[in-house]
């Protein structure tokens, strides 16, 4: 990020803004509610870490994967009902929700914590986890509203709607669409836009495959699959960025 924009970051490295951070940006998430009381403290944890070792740059990315995450799993409700294929408790994210699509971006932050010469590449890696889990996410939600049948990994056979590894061409492209605009909203911090958007693609890409192959097997669940595709998408912007 270089050490102009590390220095202007009153987010970073400081615990007392980290913590008042983490309890205000909740209050939304109760008032709306979108996330059962775990989540919520989850939610809380994780803010106040991403904003205490990443700053600014990975606020923002989380807060486009709550708010942008939390419509596009409401958008279409009742359709998706009918379908049988809305999120279970009412798209209200549980711990279990929290920690498989946050968990990457802070372990990422966790090793530049550790290997501070590496802190730019962690933040990169932050971002582009949370690009990516929000990419899955509003590529999945809005596919599942399109009128065209999904396809098992776009090119495979038919599939019913909610199978793992289904896609649909309308989704994949709301989730490239969706990965350009969070690296577009992170590169104010001299992050790389091609590193986070590269991520954010692998995010949405790597859950696919992975639904379709592991997940269907019933060798991992749906959590896992998010926690893998976040850390693949993770390590793409860590390798990019460094």
């Amino acid at each position: 990020m270089g050490d102009e924009y590390v220095t202007r970051d009153p987010w970073l490295n400081d615990v007392a803004v980290s913590a008042v951070t983490g309890l205000v940006l909740t209050l939304p998430v109760v008032a709306a509610r979108v996330a059962t009381p775990s989540g919520v403290l989850a939610g809380a944890f994780f803010t106040a870490w991403m904003s205490y070792q990443g700053g600014a740059p990975t606020l923002v990315a989380f807060a486009c994967l709550v708010v942008f995450g939390s419509l596009s799993s409401r958008a279409g409700r009742a359709r998706k009902e009918v379908l049988g294929v809305a999120q279970e408790g009412g798209g209200r994210r549980a711990f279990k929700h929290v920690l498989a699509n946050a968990g990457p971006a802070a372990t990422a932050l966790f090793f530049g914590l550790l290997f501070p010469q590496f802190h730019d590449a962690s933040v990169a890696a932050a971002c582009g986890a949370l690009a990516g889990t929000l990419s899955d996410t509003v590529s999945g939600e809005i596919g599942m509203l399109v009128s065209s049948p999904p396809r098992l990994l776009l090119i495979g056979p038919i599939v019913r709607r909610g199978t793992d590894g289904g896609m649909t061409y309308v989704g994949v492209m709301a989730g490239v669409v969706t990965a350009a605009l969070v690296a577009l909203a992170v590169t104010p911090w001299n992050l790389r836009w091609v590193s986070v958007f590269a991520a954010g693609v692998m995010g949405t890409l790597s859950d696919s495959v992975l639904g379709a192959t592991i997940e269907r097997r019933r060798l991992i669940g749906n959590e896992g699959v998010n926690f893998v595709s976040g850390a693949l998408a993770a390590a793409t912007a860590w390798s990019l960025e460094s």
